[in-house]
């Protein structure tokens, strides 16, 4: 292979030559970014010169800023404890304690509003996220007087107040370290050489140059994330958010010029010669220099007599109109990658809407996804951020005392418009009107009882303060995939069953609450969108309805195994809570196990096997009954089988058991009749012995109607 033949010509670009773009005289020769890192000045000549990149880099800190945040203490905001305030004023001598505790809250809470002013955070995380965006990573020093030096931790106990916060970004602090290790865990930071010249200006006069600088006096922002040996080869910077970006831009904005000069020179002007080829080729440069100079003759005529002279025998002169269908899809197509590689909505990067904001008077599905995406970049880029300033500021000397748990609460960029608050209010009115009418509601909200119910008492409503014992998630001790929540350890967002009712610590905007729910709290009638509420955790729990139980499932056989009667209610190959099963299902008849119904169990194809196993099945750590296994000859092959239909977080113990042990579990009462015949250990084992074929089959079937995400559940082709 020549030299030629190996050359690898990719990255280069020239328009006079078509190669790695269109034909565009506009352009000139330029090296894509492949490595993916653009240069200082390569990202900050776009963010200057290009109003799309500059609105990339600002437009997610600026949202991120807008509507801010909030300090909550012990879960509650400034505007609930000014109502709890306004509704204990009118009974000083029972809520005088409690009047005392809030007051202090308040007093603390615009403290703190005042040191955010004073230190100006809310601009400085502004700035410090756009730097971050543009560069890939910027940082705010703590500028704190604790009587020591920048390279010593900050510890709260020396604190006495943060002085300023200094934003400096990528290029102007590094990541302090001689491995990648080192650089992606560092623990100092340095100044560029280039900037310890000006040290003196940005940071104050007790910082010396040769100085390292603490991790804990640095606050770190990022751009967009990196691998990390992508964000090691980047000195320990991210991404900056043009990345992706800027070779987008070039292409939406040349398409869109070479778009515009099409439009510009719609109509093209042919001039026809007759013999014309002829002439060039045998005259020469000669007969060049004349079809020059007749062709300027053209220019000149049009120019002063706004028209052209040909001759009428040999010559004629036309405009052909240029085709240009299907360029708007192209121009749209285009649109759609810019705004995808912005990261933003369309109508934020162009500034496009249609009626304003909020004409229609409701959050449109466009302001609903932008929402989400500001609140995830807050908890993603922030949230860490401002608990650690906020815990600082919390130390200070002059802080007033206060035992509440501290958090912060993000307040959401669109709310429901008053119109749509109204709206919500009429649909949930005449929704009760109606359940009133039809006794599904007595008056107050209550369910209507039942004949069969007994009446409850009236018991006082327990009072709001009681039940806000909300906390911050991030301040919870995590062990393991758990967090310990006064004493005890849960999986946040996960139900656990205690007797008949359940529990869950419920997580709302970074806070947790302990809620209990059971059967009882399901409405079908509301739709309960609060966390912290019990019908929102039985709604969804109970899937909006009863379920229904294995045993109430209609026994389709029964078959005889060491002297028990198992009625199938599944057969091998058939579908049970949208899986397959590969063996029988049923349950033991004249038997009652933990859950005080029949004993259920697995039924493999070897009925003449005596062996007998127990799972002790779980549910989110607790357990909840017994299933036991017959048909198969080894611990595994039950194990296999239990599996293959139930996750594996449900497998609590599996062990061997006596046939005697499981006839303890018998009862005298009488045998109900179930419809159906007594199968022999042959039919059983025919039904059980299923060939390729037959697997194949029922797999293909089971596809047709099984949702798209169990698809690939089975591996049997």
């Amino acid at each position: 292979m020549s030299e030629i033949e190996r050359l690898d010509a990719s990255p280069l670009e020239n328009v006079f030559l078509g190669i790695g773009t269109g034909r565009d005289p506009n352009e000139h020769n330029r090296v894509r970014n492949l490595n993916g890192f653009y240069s200082r000045e390569a990202l900050e000549a776009c963010y200057i010169s290009s109003w799309a990149c500059r609105r990339v880099v600002e437009i997610m800190p600026r949202l991120m800023c807008r509507k801010w945040g909030q300090m909550t203490f012990d879960g509650e905001t400034a505007e609930s404890i000014q109502e709890r305030v306004k509704k204990y004023s009118s009974d000083l001598v029972k809520y005088s304690d409690d009047l005392e505790l809030l007051e202090s809250k308040i007093n603390l809470i615009q403290w703190m509003e005042k040191r955010h002013k004073e230190l100006c955070v809310r601009k400085k995380f502004k700035q410090a996220q756009n730097w971050a965006n543009l560069y890939g990573s910027a940082y705010i020093l703590l500028v704190a007087n604790d009587d020591e030096d920048y390279s010593q931790p900050l510890e709260v106990n020396n604190l006495s107040k943060i002085e300023q916060l200094i934003v400096l970004d990528g290029y102007q602090i590094y990541p302090d370290g001689v491995s990648n290790y080192e650089r992606m865990n560092p623990e100092y930071y340095c100044l560029y050489t280039g900037v310890l010249s000006d040290a003196k200006i940005i940071l104050p006069d007790n910082y010396k140059t040769s100085n390292k600088i603490h991790k804990t006096r640095i606050l770190e922002f990022i751009g967009n994330e990196l691998p990390f040996r992508e964000r090691s080869r980047n000195n320990g910077r991210g991404a900056s958010v043009l990345e992706p970006f800027i070779d987008v831009w070039h292409r939406f904005f040349n398409a869109y010029a070479s778009i515009s000069r099409v439009l510009t020179n719609f109509s093209v002007f042919v001039h026809y010669i007759d013999g014309l080829f002829d002439q060039l080729w045998q005259g020469g440069r000669e007969s060049q220099r004349k079809l020059s100079e007749r062709l300027s003759v053209n220019q000149i005529s049009m120019s002063l007599y706004k028209g052209y002279a040909a001759d009428k025998e040999k010559e004629k002169m036309e405009f052909i109109n240029r085709n240009l269908s299907g360029v708007s899809n192209a121009a749209e197509c285009l649109k759609d990658e810019l705004v995808a590689a912005s990261g933003v909505t369309a109508s934020v990067l162009f500034g496009q809407f249609a009626a304003g904001l909020d004409a229609s008077g409701k959050i449109t599905g466009e302001q609903r996804f932008l929402n989400d995406l500001v609140e995830e970049a807050q908890q993603d880029k922030f949230t860490d951020n401002i608990d650690r300033l906020n815990a600082l500021l919390l130390s200070e000397d002059d802080t007033p005392e206060d035992d509440s748990n501290h958090g912060w609460n993000w307040i959401a960029l669109y709310t429901e418009s008053p119109k749509e608050k109204a709206e919500i209010t009429k649909i949930y009115a005449e929704a009760d009107k109606i359940n009133v009418e039809s006794s599904l509601l007595v008056s107050g909200g209550e369910s209507a009882p039942s004949a069969t119910q007994q009446p409850k008492e009236v018991e006082e409503p327990e009072e709001t303060e009681d039940r806000m014992d909300a906390v911050r998630l991030s301040n919870l001790e995590k062990v393991g995939g758990r967090v310990r929540y006064r004493g005890k350890l849960y999986a946040p967002n996960k139900p656990y069953k205690v007797g008949d009712r359940y529990y869950v610590l419920a997580t709302k905007n970074g806070f947790v609450q302990l809620v209990n729910f059971s059967k009882d709290d399901v409405d079908n009638g509301v739709y309960a969108d609060n966390p912290y509420s019990p019908t929102y955790w039985a709604n969804l729990y109970f899937s909006f309805a009863t379920p229904v139980t294995d045993d109430s499932t209609p026994v389709k056989k029964i078959i005889d195994w060491q002297g028990f009667k198992i009625g199938l209610q599944y057969l091998p190959f058939e579908m049970r809570h949208n899986k397959m099963l590969t063996a029988g299902y049923g349950h033991f008849q004249k038997t009652r196990g933990a859950d005080k119904m029949a004993v259920d169990c697995y039924v493999g194809t070897n009925l003449k096997s005596p062996k007998l196993f127990v799972i002790e099945q779980m549910i989110d750590g607790e357990f909840d009954e017994e299933k036991y296994v017959i048909g198969v000859n080894s611990i595994e092959e039950a194990r296999q089988i239990y599996l293959e239909v139930m996750p594996e977080e449900m497998l609590g113990s599996i062990s061997e058991c006596s046939v005697e042990e499981l006839r303890r579990l018998r009862v005298d009462a009488n045998l109900v009749t179930i419809p159906g015949y007594i199968l022999s250990e042959e039919e059983f084992g025919a039904i059980a012995d299923i060939g390729d074929d037959d697997v194949k089959e029922a797999v293909t079937n089971w596809k047709a109607i099984a949702p798209s995400a169990y698809v690939n559940i089975l591996s049997a082709e």
